[in-house]
């Protein structure tokens, strides 16, 4: 069968690229973390989730060697959602100002991005067909006004970019001596540049900074027991990389499964809604750290908040199921802001469950669903780089789009 043998040559070669991109940064991220964490306990399967809660149990409440601390967790969680505070009301004031100072650096670098003169507000990012800005732009083509070197006034309140003459010089330029309009080229597409895409990029760490803190500070706090105070946050961020984590088949079986389905969706992309931007978002490496980036943050992040801090909280006092289904559908509901977030729900409740299943599986350690969920999110983020487009009108409004003439040619005069 002809087409059997295309659809597999092409999946395979999907793979095959897919694996390609994912090896440099796996080769280069993990001889950045440090060494030792590859001696470091590994997680411990139970055979099953009531054996793996009886025993977290027993540890929760074994009493301490230590002088107990009058500190509550749950209040330490509370203040954790300001990273920071819930490390101050425990009198760890190092940790505080870390992860403070992490935050605060996040947060002020995203608001000095936003407020860049070419930042693209999310109101303004879609172009898609609009009768008003099409019968605009066609009268304004028809009466000449458009793409001319003659000042007029009335345009200004169009944002128009480009004269004729600046568009002339910037063909010429790029040696091109004509182009098509954007939106008859691409259809319906999203545009971004570079301020608009590092903004974004850092809402993820933002954001997963205060579930960390509020995982953290409950930990600490003894609310995990005192066992668990000494997980580092190393440990952590090196579960995707650490090869005696990835050997274990919770977490290298969906690694392939997650890879079959970007190759599957790679061929099944017909090229539809792309992303427009600067041609150096591609080529300095930017998309792959941004697929880096929300990768390995949502994994610490969400994972020590609802598996890490609710999963286990919720499973210790109500069941092991009840515990299991309430934080899935928490998992859920927290990405309703998706735009794929009513098409998603079924996959991102039975994800929960998973990276639940597999958290209790381990002994309510962490570190299996934290490889999981990166991998996910890295190999769909490497995978959708190729809809990423680079277009020098990238920066062109929807109105502005729709005064272009449907194909301009270069005159030089």
């Amino acid at each position: 069968m002809p087409f059997l043998s295309i659809f597999i040559k092409n999946l395979k070669f999907s793979i095959i690229k897919i694996y390609t991109q994912i090896s440099g940064f796996f080769v280069f991220f993990v001889l950045i973390f440090p060494i030792y964490s590859l001696f470091a306990d590994l997680p411990t399967e139970y055979e099953t989730l009531e054996k793996a809660r009886t025993d977290a149990i027993e540890r929760l409440n074994a009493p301490s060697s230590k002088e107990k601390n009058e500190v509550s967790p749950r209040i330490a969680a509370l203040l954790g959602i300001i990273p920071g505070m819930g490390h101050a009301y425990l009198g760890d004031y190092s940790t505080a100002g870390v992860q403070f100072g992490m935050y605060a650096g996040i947060q002020s670098t995203r608001s000095y991005l936003s407020n860049q003169n070419d930042y693209i507000s999310s109101k303004d990012r879609e172009v898609t067909f609009k009768t008003e800005d099409v019968l605009i732009g066609y009268g304004f083509q028809k009466a000449g006004l458009t793409y001319t070197n003659t000042p007029l006034p009335i345009l200004d309140n169009f944002n128009l970019s480009e004269t004729k003459y600046e568009r002339d010089l910037r063909l010429y330029k790029e040696k091109q001596i004509a182009e098509q309009n954007t939106y008859i080229k691409y259809g319906d597409y999203t545009r971004t540049n570079r301020s608009t895409y590092y903004s974004d990029l850092l809402s993820n760490p933002s954001l997963s900074m205060s579930l960390y803190s509020i995982y953290s500070s409950y930990r600490d706090a003894g609310g995990l027991g005192e066992y668990k105070k000494n997980e580092s946050i190393q440990d952590l961020a090196y579960a995707p990389f650490n090869p005696n984590i990835l050997k274990n088949p919770y977490v290298f079986a969906p690694i392939i499964f997650f890879t079959a389905f970007a190759g599957l969706n790679a061929i099944a992309d017909d090229g539809s809604n792309p992303t427009l931007g600067p041609e150096s978002l591609k080529k300095d490496g930017s998309l792959y750290a941004g697929s880096f980036m929300t990768g390995i943050s949502p994994a610490i992040g969400e994972e020590a908040f609802f598996r890490g801090y609710l999963n286990q909280r919720l499973s210790m006092s109500y069941g092991t199921y009840t515990g299991l289904g309430i934080s899935s559908t928490l998992f859920m509901l927290a990405h309703e802001g998706n735009s794929d977030a009513t098409d998603g729900r079924l996959v991102r409740f039975l994800g929960g469950v998973y990276l639940g299943y597999i958290h209790m599986k381990h002994g309510y350690d962490i570190r299996p669903s934290i490889a999981a969920h990166f991998w996910w999110n890295f190999i769909i983020g490497i995978s959708q780089i190729a809809k990423y487009k680079s277009d020098p009108n990238y920066d062109k409004s929807q109105r502005e789009v729709f005064f272009m003439p449907i194909s301009y040619t270069l005159q030089l005069q």
